[in-house]
């Protein structure tokens, strides 16, 4: 019991047994607003108490990505409504990212509204722990909102015709690494694009949103960094 809490239960009990049946004078209603208010201060204390407790020991996974954090994404697949994505990497050097090409391949004819490719989302992690990536990336221990302007941009893809989407750089590491480090040991290194949820929209259409929250059914593809 939080320190404080139990005075004032033992405070409440004392006031609620002094204060008898209820009445109509005067001196007693004034006792009983008393008994009221002491029951009031005590709910203040559990509640103030049960926030603290809330705030201290978390409230489940991380809703953002952030350096530092185990990348957790319980609800992610390669394929989603007949649509998969696979990423191809290609090195690029010792002070920058790697080349990144994201394949999609459908069983059907679809056409796909998403984000422009250099707004996909992509994480770099050393044992399963973000350390770079982006857009989407926080510093370690900052938890502020993200999102992303979710710029309708359209392919086209189906069987035999496979969309390809070249990403662009993608260069941010989290404070402490370089990229001379990370291409000196890039077989310990993975790469990950999210994207999705994917919601149809029409008949033969579908859109890509957002890859937030974390836990939604979101579209995924990994590769090694190399090796």
């Amino acid at each position: 019991m939080p320190p404080g809490e139990q005075g004032l239960r033992r405070n409440l009990a004392t006031a609620a047994g002094d204060a008898g049946p209820p009445g109509l004078t005067a001196p007693r209603t004034r006792h009983r607003r008393a008994v009221l208010s002491a029951a009031a201060a005590v709910a203040s204390v559990l509640v103030v108490t049960a926030a603290i407790g809330a705030w201290t020991t978390g409230g489940g996974p991380t809703s953002v990505y952030m350096c530092g954090e185990r990348l957790r994404l319980p609800d992610a697949a390669s394929s989603r409504g007949g649509l998969t994505m696979s990423l191809t990497v290609r090195g690029a050097g010792t002070d920058r990212g790697p080349d990144l090409t994201v394949t999609f391949t459908a069983k059907s004819g679809l056409v796909v509204t998403a984000s422009p490719p250099e707004l996909f989302q992509v994480l770099y992690l050393e044992d399963g722990v973000i350390v770079g990536g982006g857009p989407m990336l926080n510093r370690p221990g900052d938890t502020s909102a993200q999102g992303l302007d979710a710029i309708g941009r359209r392919f086209t893809v189906g069987p035999g015709a496979p969309s390809e989407q070249r990403l662009g750089p993608r260069d941010t590491l989290c404070p402490a690494l370089t990229w001379s480090r990370v291409w000196s040991h890039a077989s310990r290194y993975d790469v990950v694009v999210v994207q999705g949820p994917l919601e149809p929209t029409g008949p033969d259409e579908a859109a890509l949103g957002i890859p937030l929250p974390l836990d939604a059914a979101l579209l995924v593809a990994r590769a090694r960094l190399a090796g």
